[in-house]
């Protein structure tokens, strides 16, 4: 999962021949103490690993937004439906009771998906901020390799410059093949 990037923070991307090349960089920047929100490697193949050298991924709010939609989905389709049977308009059908609410469950269980999924798709689409026409990572020379035969390392977050001189050392002796887009 691609983690978010700040418009105004600085962005350093290496390059690397190999993916053991980035992985090592990435493991080397998280013992030196670099977060790993601050972390991310783009490839143009998935590479085992990967997900273990870049650490937890930040916890993400769809889930959450999911169930309460969910939820509130489930129960609001069983409120109209209760409702509608004994308030709004009690016909007794077939010696039927008024509450009847096992011939409410097909309803209220597709509101209750239908809703979840909204939901997840909502919440999905502000976390990541989605759609994104334009992302500060794109004015990088070179980053478009990193979908066809470069593996790119970068460092995203707000830095001093010698933290930025010190981050930018470590990868040349990492042997990375450029480095590049050490301002916003």
């Amino acid at each position: 999962m691609a983690r978010s990037v700040s418009t105004r923070a600085p962005i350093v991307a290496a390059a690397f021949a190999d993916a053991e090349g980035a992985l090592a960089a990435v493991r080397d920047l998280r013992a030196r103490g670099m977060p790993s929100s601050r972390l991310d490697v783009l490839s143009p193949v998935p590479i085992p690993g990967a997900d273990e050298a870049l650490g937890p991924h930040p916890r993400t709010p769809v889930y959450a937004a999911a169930l309460i939609a969910g939820l509130t989905g489930g129960i609001g389709a069983f409120a109209l439906q209760d409702w509608v049977a004994s308030v709004a308009n009690p016909w007794i059908v077939g010696g039927r009771p008024m509450h009847s609410p096992l011939a409410w469950v097909p309803i209220t269980f597709e509101t209750l998906i239908l809703s979840a999924a909204l939901g997840a798709v909502a919440a999905f689409l502000a976390v990541t901020r989605l759609p994104e026409p334009w992302h500060p990572v794109l004015e990088i020379p070179g980053i478009g390799e990193a979908s066809r035969d470069r593996f790119v390392v970068q460092v995203h977050g707000e830095m001093s410059p010698e933290q930025l001189a010190a981050v930018r050392d470590r990868l040349l002796a990492l042997g990375a093949l450029w480095i590049r887009g050490d301002a916003p």
